[in-house]
């Protein structure tokens, strides 16, 4: 039923020619604190991006409140169902002190991919169009005809915010060893990253130690 709702109202989103809603990260919402019921509610998704270890819930809708929990669908934009005439924006925050969320989106390249679970399918997207655009521009957000797009849309530069990263993927089959054998990649790259830091560590370690050994013969000497 759900489901069968989404792909109505993408359908006449299409018929319509879409109208991707106002920069979600402008817009102005009632800030409140709301209870884990609330969160629930409104959760439509899981997006996974394995290349920058990414894992947050899909929100149908963009407020502060859930942006600073998640990731959230921009108003005016396809529901993130999948199938031709669809282009759903995902928007959510870089830079949060007590969340990563879309902190590492930059690092995504062409021909990564990430993956969005809803309404029991997982649905696969590999990136096309990386492009950086004023907050009133929303021509690439639009729907294109015969197309299934997600776009992730998030503040750029770090800090300034004064414009707005997309990274848009285009729907490809979705094959659950393949993602398996990427989040065992990325799993890989971390741990020799992680073994790396801790060998410099320690030669950093018994460096300090060498210098300290050799100013004390020094100072005896003299």
């Amino acid at each position: 039923k759900i489901q069968e709702n989404m792909t109505k109202k993408n359908q006449q989103l299409a018929k319509e020619g879409g109208n991707p809603g106002a920069d979600p990260f402008t817009k102005k919402k009632e800030p409140a604190k709301k209870d884990r019921t609330y969160f629930e509610k409104h959760t439509i998704g899981i997006l996974t991006i394995p290349e920058i270890n990414v894992h947050l819930p899909i929100f149908d809708e963009t407020n502060t409140v859930l942006l600073e929990k998640g990731a959230s669908l921009l108003e005016g934009t396809s529901y993130p169902t999948g199938g031709e005439n669809t282009h759903a924006v995902i928007s959510s925050h870089r830079g949060l002190p007590q969340a990563k969320l879309f902190t590492d989106l930059p690092k995504l390249t062409l021909g990564d991919s990430f993956y969005i679970e809803i309404n029991g399918r997982t649905l696969a997207y590999q990136v096309d169009q990386i492009k950086t655009v004023e907050p009133t521009d929303t021509k690439d957000l639009r729907i294109e005809k015969g197309q299934d797009f997600v776009t992730l849309l998030t503040c750029t530069p770090y800090m300034v915010n004064s414009h707005r990263l997309l990274v848009r993927g285009h729907r490809v089959p979705y094959h659950a060893k393949e993602v398996q054998k990427e989040v065992q990649k990325v799993s890989e790259n971390k741990r020799f990253f992680l073994y790396g830091l801790l060998a410099a560590c320690i030669l950093i370690f018994l460096l300090l130690i060498y210098l300290f050994r050799q100013s004390f013969k020094i100072r005896n000497r003299s």
